[in-house]
């Protein structure tokens, strides 16, 4: 599978990330007719009976799709990205969004963020507290306090996030266990060309070291990979952004600058790229 490393509508030519003609003008196609009254449905259908692929693997458009390039937030251009799209046109479609589908702003994932929002001191659950006319979190745990991300800001960073690994799920690694003694290869191969081999000896030394192989492996290799394919399956269905948060999130890190990232069940923390 090709995973996309940026959003649809962008390629990377010389070092440089760049608009792709073909795939920004579905973009835009998509916003427009979004902003018309087009509902998720209708996109999917739309681009599918033209034989549009979502990526060179020659996917078909989902619905989870189309809310992706609806809810990025680069396509009015950043500074990594170019702009494709107007302001006046993500705004018109977003304006449409009540009347005609679900977004990452979408309540229920909004409800989830906040079950999950976490002071990325202690992890201890946040309260909300204002000052002045600002806003911020505060941590009874800890008594750390932050300057508070809007709730959109929040929605954007961990929508960022969920694309980012949805479009490539080995950004999943495994905690570093650095300093963990390397298991042994298998003596097996060079028992077998040895005079001294024995069938039911062979047989004790495959068994005992996939027992040692299974004694290495730490929990969040398991997690890992249950991540992985949470997100790949992901990919291919309509499944609901606040669905797979609840699946995947430990945590969304609210940290003292009011940056937020996203600690997923495996114990790795995912940082936004600041888009």
């Amino acid at each position: 599978m090709i995973n996309r490393k940026h959003p649809y509508g962008y390629t990377v030519i010389g070092g440089r990330i760049l608009a792709d003609p073909d795939e920004a003008a579905i973009v835009s196609e998509i916003f427009t007719a979004y902003a018309s009254g087009a509902s998720y449905r209708q996109l999917v259908d739309r681009l599918n009976g033209r034989g549009v692929a979502y990526d060179k693997t020659g996917r078909s458009w989902n619905k989870n799709m189309i809310a992706r390039v609806l809810d990025c937030p680069v396509y009015t251009g950043s500074d990594r990205y170019p702009a494709i799209i107007s302001r006046e046109l993500q705004h018109a479609a977003r304006v449409a969004r009540p009347q005609t589908g679900k977004s990452v702003a979408d309540s229920s994932l909004s409800k989830e963020i906040r079950c999950l929002m976490r002071c990325s001191t202690c992890e201890g659950a946040l309260e909300s507290v204002n000052k002045g006319e600002k806003k911020r979190w505060f941590c009874p745990a800890c008594a750390s306090r932050s300057t508070a991300p809007s709730t959109g800001q929040i929605q954007a960073t961990v929508g960022e996030i969920l694309t980012r690994l949805t479009e490539n799920p080995d950004l999943v690694q495994t905690k570093d266990r650095a300093g963990e003694t390397a298991l042994e290869e298998s003596p097996l191969p060079e028992f077998l060309e040895s005079p001294d081999f024995a069938p039911e000896t062979a047989r004790e030394m495959a068994l005992a070291h996939a027992a040692a192989q299974f004694a290495a492996l730490n929990m969040s290799d398991y997690e890992t990979e249950r991540i992985r394919h949470l997100i790949i399956q992901n990919e291919n269905t309509s499944t609901e952004p606040d669905k797979l948060l609840n699946k995947i999130a430990a945590a969304i890190l609210i940290h003292p600058t009011g940056t937020v990232s996203l600690k997923l069940q495996n114990g790795q923390i995912i940082e936004s790229q600041g888009l």
